[in-house]
């Protein structure tokens, strides 16, 4: 019974993580959806031209020319624009350990990948001492302008940043980047190496913008400005789009991709209790105790069945719970 003590160990507590962590998914999911239906039944038109007769605290969709003092600046290329927001993508080649299997066991890969974010290499099985990853040398951004206006209304900052940029830039072939020097185009990235061989270090940047014109949000009055609404637990959010839209597209929009994050968590969730599910059930089989085998025949059909059954009971439990109650 002891060597089966570790895998039983392990097993339940990444069962019982993955429990806990579908019980507070559930609980955030259900509150947002909440904070939707409620924006939804209570929100209404207000004039663009006029942010003092809203009484403070209502929700309202707002529809009006956008504006800012003046232009956005872009400190990476020493630029201004007249644009209401520019973003800046911007990706590092770095490298990437990966594990495969092979006919001789396992065995460790080490490649380039273009990553918004940086890989530490310090955890690689042989710390970065082969396969360094450098510093970010620049980040992606989202730059506004600065005091943007929806017509006489102010807004937060997460209603700004919820406009869909997808306005290209108008920028020359090469452009010369504060700390990385000259980076020439190639299809819709600027590269500061050569494209087919980068390099670890090597950067690709690309822009886009949100132009000034027509655009609607909704959100909370409060003294002439737009408050993004905020669920019980904190979560943000942000209704934005470029022209006039309606309520309840912008509220759909907001569904539609925040139920396609819950089952991304849902479907990683799953995974986990598959795999605590097996992990138990291989060390309940290997302590010899009999009901290992009652589900499933023992081994790994066990543990899959296992693991699905806590991950389908927590999950419609919770649901039910957090939605019905």
């Amino acid at each position: 019974m002891s060597k089966s003590v570790v895998p039983v160990a392990i097993g339940s507590l990444i069962l019982l993580a993955a429990v806990a962590v579908s019980v507070w998914h559930e609980w955030r999911t259900a509150s947002a959806a909440d904070l939707r239906a409620v924006v939804g039944a209570e929100v209404v038109d207000a004039a663009a031209d006029d942010a003092t007769g809203v009484p403070d605290g209502r929700f309202v969709r707002v529809v009006g020319e956008t504006r800012a003092a003046g232009p956005v600046q872009e400190p990476a290329l020493g630029r201004t624009f007249q644009l209401l927001r520019l973003d800046r993508e911007v990706e590092t080649a770095q490298w990437q350990e990966r594990q495969i299997n092979t006919q001789g066991g396992r065995d460790l890969v080490y490649e380039l990948v273009w990553s918004a974010v940086r890989i530490d290499s310090t955890r690689f099985r042989d710390a970065g001492g082969a396969h360094p990853n450098p510093p970010l040398r620049l980040s992606s951004a989202s730059l506004v302008a600065p005091s943007p206006m929806l017509g006489a209304w102010q807004a937060e900052p997460p209603l700004w940043l919820a406009l869909p940029a997808t306005d290209p830039v108008a920028l020359p072939e090469r452009l010369e980047v504060a700390g990385i020097g000259t980076v020439a185009r190639g299809g819709q990235w600027w590269w500061s190496g050569d494209p087919d061989r980068p390099a670890p270090g090597d950067i690709r940047l690309r822009y886009r913008s949100v132009p000034f014109g027509l655009a609607t949000m909704i959100g909370q009055a409060q003294a002439g400005t737009l408050r993004a609404p905020v669920d019980g637990k904190g979560a943000v959010l942000a209704l934005a789009g470029q022209g006039d839209v309606a309520a309840a597209n912008l509220l759909g929009t907001a569904g539609a991709a925040a139920t396609l994050e819950a089952w991304k968590l849902r479907a990683f969730l799953l995974a986990a209790c598959l795999l605590g599910g097996c992990i138990l059930a291989f060390g309940l089989k290997r302590g010899g105790v009999g009901v290992a085998a009652g589900l499933g025949g023992g081994g790994p059909l066990t543990g899959l069945l296992l693991g699905s059954s806590v991950w389908l009971i927590v999950s419609v439990t919770a649901w039910l719970l957090f939605r019905l109650r």
